[in-house]
């Protein structure tokens, strides 16, 4: 779908890898989980490689856990995930991980012009919570709502739910992220994508981005 920037209303963002980059924190977090699963469990379990991981980052949580670990059981995965992103979470709290150039600013920027600024993340509420607040830009979101593994099990089905919850059509929408999963939500959802270079992905992801960019700031420039 083409942008028409002077119709657009609401941002749907993605977390990881367009406002914030987990890269720096991620390698000893899941290491030190799986150290700890490896004592727990009888399965033998091997450590993934941070290029493994990085692979991972914007797929929904379960699988995640799937592709790294497919040799434990759900009730093991699930435990795991919960080690790491409370490890994730913890870390965020004390500073570590880094922000994107100028995100506050830039979401400043965007919303003091109007538009309305919703979650569009494959992360668990707690992590997408305390990116969102540590780098001071929660105030200018919706109520953060996240994947349930219920009824809304990844994100194109989270933002096909935000679009009818808020009432909000296509041409009024943009989703901002930097992976496949933002690739295809925009493009099941029949809204516009703008494609953030700067992230964890590779153009190689993207379906029809309408737009590249290389920082938030040169979004400030469309929108």
């Amino acid at each position: 779908m083409k942008i028409n920037f002077n119709k657009v209303k609401a941002i749907f963002w993605d977390i990881d890898g367009t406002l914030f980059s987990s890269e720096e924190i991620i390698a000893d977090t899941y290491r030190q989980a799986f150290l700890d699963i490896q004592t727990s469990t009888t399965t033998k379990v091997k450590i993934p490689s941070i290029s493994d991981i990085l692979e991972q980052i914007g797929k929904p949580l379960k699988e995640i856990y799937q592709n790294l670990v497919p040799e434990l059981n759900e009730h093991e995965r699930t435990n795991l995930a919960s080690q790491v992103n409370g490890d994730l979470v913890r870390r965020i709290t004390y500073g570590e991980g880094k922000y994107y150039h100028n995100i506050s600013a830039s979401l400043c920027a965007l919303h003091s012009r109007g538009y309305k600024f919703f979650c569009a993340s494959n992360g668990c509420y707690p992590y997408v919570e305390a990116i969102l607040r540590v780098g001071n830009v929660i105030q200018y979101f919706q109520k953060i709502e996240t994947l349930d593994n219920k009824s809304i099990l990844n994100k194109i089905e989270l933002v096909a739910y935000l679009l009818k919850k808020y009432n909000l059509s296509a041409e009024e929408s943009v989703l901002v992220g930097d992976r496949k999963s933002d690739s295809d939500a925009a493009y099941h959802n029949k809204i516009g994508f703008i494609a953030c270079a700067y992230g964890h992905g590779r153009e190689s992801e993207w379906k029809d981005p309408q737009l590249i960019i290389k920082s938030l700031a040169e979004l400030e420039n469309y929108l």
